[in-house]
């Protein structure tokens, strides 16, 4: 946990159900006493559902959304959150900030943690990007001929060639 002291701030359109911490947890309060929330991990990011007050419907709030807008303030337009130390589950205020696009990329590859084929949407494994770099360099085979080889769609052979995808391969 983070050195700096624990505060508490109400969850909007929650308030008097719900608080979030600048350490990333989250609590209810029920029979008048603040209970720390279990957070559900099964998604990409930390998140947890909030119900409403006539109980009938909830909606999920990603934890990290939450104390970036409470504690850091609205996200600007054109700007993304990121996770400081590449740990997703760290949601403490200290560990995130505003950033582009561009900078959240630069953490994943810095932290190691969007390893191409461990992304979870890569189509190729490393080994064949290398292929596919060594072929079209070679000039023996054209990007319409690779992408029916490794059966991805052209775009992604030619993504590979300009650098675009799989830059550091």
């Amino acid at each position: 946990m983070s050195d700096l002291p624990e505060v508490w701030k109400p969850v909007p359109g929650y308030e008097q159900f719900y608080e979030i911490s600048n350490h990333g947890r989250l609590a209810s309060f029920a029979r008048g006493e603040r209970r720390i929330r279990k957070l559900n991990s099964r998604t990409q990011y930390l998140s947890a559902s909030l119900k409403s007050l006539d109980g009938k419907s909830q909606k999920t709030i990603y934890i990290h959304r939450t104390v970036a807008k409470l504690f850091l303030g609205p996200r600007p337009e054109d700007c993304v959150i990121r996770h400081l130390d590449g740990n997703r589950y760290n949601n403490q205020v200290s560990n995130l900030a505003y950033g582009t696009v561009k900078q959240n990329h630069e953490d994943l590859i810095k932290h190691g943690t969007h390893r191409h084929e461990n992304n979870g949407r890569a189509l190729l494994s490393e080994r064949c990007v290398k292929a596919i770099k060594f072929l079209h360099s070679s000039g023996l085979v054209d990007a319409v001929a690779l992408s029916k080889a490794f059966e991805v769609h052209e775009a992604t052979i030619r993504a590979i060639i300009k650098g675009r995808n799989w830059k550091d391969v």
